[in-house]
């Protein structure tokens, strides 16, 4: 059988389309899938922008609300310096001529979440003026405190010096209870 040149041509035509349809549609699928990974990148890439923005606002925030974080940490004990801060207040005792004794030290559980109230109980003994230094200086510490007990009294005692004389020293002896907060770590 022999094919007339109006029958090859169509089939070489025919064979030349299929051809270009299968690239047009190899093409058109490699192009879509191009189209579909540039389309997932830009969202991600649109993603980490704002991730980006957000995280440059949150530094901002944290940057700018500094001053009043710490102000308000000053309000607490941190779980780590306790120790500090009973070295405080002896040196406040030290400052005003008091002496004191640490009589127990507490930490108790609090119903909010990371903060613990801490107990302080202290006996000291002065001189009046010393005393109700000692008291300022506690009162003005940068530290939020409440005083929930305090007792003072004065006391006299009497001695003979070496000429047999007779000498009354006056002191004020006491105890006080101190609460603050403590925050755990």
């Amino acid at each position: 059988m022999k094919l007339t040149k109006t029958t090859r041509f169509f089939i070489v035509y025919t064979l030349y389309f299929v051809l270009a349809l299968g690239a047009y549609i190899f093409f058109y699928v490699h192009i879509d899938g191009k189209s579909n990974t540039a389309t997932n990148t830009l969202s991600e890439i649109s993603q980490l922008q704002q991730q980006n923005m957000q995280m440059q606002n949150l530094k901002q925030t944290i940057k700018d609300t500094e001053e009043a974080r710490t102000e308000v940490a000053n309000f607490f004990v941190d779980s780590d310096m306790i120790i500090e801060f009973l070295e405080t207040i002896e040196g406040m005792a030290g400052k005003a001529d008091v002496e004191i004794d640490v009589k127990s030290i507490n930490e108790i559980e609090t119903e909010a979440e990371g903060i613990k109230e801490l107990s302080l109980n202290i006996d000291f003994e002065g001189d009046w003026i010393s005393v109700h230094h000692f008291m300022v200086l506690l009162e003005n510490i940068p530290i939020k405190m409440t005083i929930d007990r305090l007792n003072f009294r004065e006391t006299v005692s009497r001695e003979k010096d070496e000429n047999g004389e007779i000498i009354e020293t006056v002191a004020w002896r006491g105890s006080a209870g101190f609460k603050t907060l403590q925050l755990k770590k």
